[in-house]
């Protein structure tokens, strides 16, 4: 009867030993037995299967002799885990303890070791415990711990947010940057400090953070304590494991208001050039009205007045009378129709030089024709090259009145004694001109062209057709007024091609 007792009792503690070798398989780590004896030797009375995999020893390899498990242990920290031991066997106090283990192939991993320990009646000491296997959170802390030197040392301001959107933790280069002590950013919302317009699209940008993916340049401008706004390009990322963010800040600043001012220059010079090319249609428009005033004026009033002449010269023979009183008068209306014709061609050809029609270089030679005889400057024309014609009007008339305005600033404000004009055709250009005189000069530095209607005039006219107008000067010196015209440039209908020559023409 008490045999069959036994049995029973032995079959159950193994049904139940069983039971807990088949959860301890299930537990991320080592259940065990160890046992100091007072002699000072170790053994592992009991393990489950997960040492082979922390310790790389079977259970029975430590059954009886645990110095095999000892010998793995890191030597850095030996005396420290032994020391431990000794403590908890000598007071029975709970076993804790994080240690490593170094093998020969020059592994290493972290364990972490739990276990009561109770006294026996042969005086060993017999712990029940339990070891994990700790590298992981090791490494993480180890790479927290440099995050956070990196962290306090990095010279890019660095935050560290919970998910709502408060400040768990600010590095020194943010304080530096936002004047805000850490104190006074810490557990505070982000967007208390973000410009009011900016806030919605930072929500938007935070809830994907958080959600959906990280956030790479998203730009957004913040308020310092002074009340400086400034603008920050943020990367940050959240970390699902700890439910914190990382952000990383840059001031851009700088890159925002060099963009603001690249932005205005160029909105100035898109200004600009709509005010040229409306200057340019208005200039179109007021020189098609010249040029029909000039017509009408040289047809309708040039033919009555030639008419009228005519009818004068008449008068005496259909009158009859000959005598001295009627000889004088007739001189007289004569001379003033001559006088009113000599008008009529003065004002149609300062509207419109009708030379142009026949090519713009024999206007411009008609012209420093009347210069010369006008004001007594020489003012002889070299053309160099073949000079095609082939000039739009556009830029025959710009030719023309650059041509006009320069001789009116040689004799007027130059005090010039001899002006030089040449005409180049070639070197890469449609043309180039070049207008010398030997007046006074001035210095390009210290003249403000903007109260010279005439130079910016003529700086407007080359810019209309596509040419580029230089006046280089020196006091005592002279000027020289140089327009080049390249093959490319543009202009309107072109003038009749009627003036196909070169060669060196002084005009006295």
């Amino acid at each position: 009867m008490d045999l069959t007792k036994h049995k029973q009792a032995d079959a159950a503690q193994q049904e139940t030993l069983g039971i807990l070798q088949k959860i301890a398989r299930q537990i991320p780590g080592v259940v065990y037995q160890f046992r100091l004896r007072p002699d000072g030797s170790t053994c592992v009375p009991y393990t489950s299967d997960a040492i082979r995999g922390i310790y790389r020893l079977g259970p029975e390899e430590v059954h009886e002799d645990a110095s095999r498990a000892f010998a793995n242990v890191h030597p850095d920290d030996l005396e420290n885990h032994l020391a431990s031991i000794q403590t908890s066997a000598r007071d029975l106090t709970p076993w804790q303890q994080e240690y490593r283990l170094k093998f020969d192939d020059g592994a290493v991993r972290w364990l972490s070791g739990n276990a009561m320990p109770q006294r026996e009646a042969d005086g060993s000491t017999l712990w029940h415990g339990f070891i994990t296997d700790i590298t992981d959170r090791k490494r993480l802390e180890q790479g927290r711990e440099q995050y956070l030197k990196f962290f306090l040392l990095s010279a890019e301001p660095m935050c560290i947010a919970d998910p709502f959107g408060c400040f768990k933790r600010v590095n020194p280069a943010f304080v530096k940057l936002t004047g805000f002590s850490e104190s006074e950013l810490v557990a505070k919302p982000f967007l208390d400090f973000v410009l009011p317009e900016d806030r919605q699209r930072t929500t938007d940008e935070m809830m994907l953070q958080v959600a959906v993916r990280p956030s790479m340049e998203f730009e957004n401008r913040y308020v310092c304590k002074g009340g400086d706004v400034i603008f920050l390009s943020w990367d940050a990322y959240f970390d699902k494991n700890e439910g914190v963010t990382y952000a990383t800040a840059r001031n851009i600043t700088g890159r925002k208001q060099a963009e603001e001012s690249i932005r205005a220059e160029l909105e100035i010079r898109a200004s600009r050039a709509a005010i040229r090319k409306l200057a340019a249609h208005a200039e179109e428009l007021r020189e098609d009205e010249r040029k029909f005033i000039a017509r009408e004026v040289h047809d309708e009033l040039g033919q009555v007045l030639s008419v009228l002449r005519m009818d004068i010269a008449l008068l005496k023979d259909r009158t009859g009378l000959n005598n001295a009183v009627m000889d004088g008068i007739e001189r007289n209306m004569l001379a003033l129709v001559d006088r009113a014709i000599q008008g009529v061609r003065n004002v149609a050809g300062n509207l419109r030089p009708p030379l142009l029609d026949m090519g713009i270089i024999a206007a411009i030679e008609r012209q420093c024709a009347e210069f010369a005889r006008n004001s007594g400057i020489p003012c002889p024309l070299k053309v160099v090259g073949d000079i095609a014609g082939n000039f739009a009007e556009k830029q025959a008339l710009a030719l023309f009145r650059i041509v006009q305005e320069s001789l009116a600033n040689a004799a007027h404000h130059a005090a010039a004694t001899r002006v030089e004009i040449t005409i180049t055709a070639g070197n890469g250009a449609k043309i180039e001109m070049e207008i010398r005189d030997n007046g006074r000069g001035f210095d390009p530095e210290e003249h403000d062209e903007n109260k010279s209607f005439g130079l910016l005039g003529m700086r407007e006219r080359a810019i209309s057709i596509g040419g580029e107008l230089n006046i280089a000067s020196k006091p005592g010196q002279g000027a020289v007024v140089t327009l080049r015209i390249p093959d490319d440039s543009a202009g309107g209908g072109e003038l009749p091609n009627l003036d196909r020559r070169s060669g060196d023409r002084r005009v006295q």
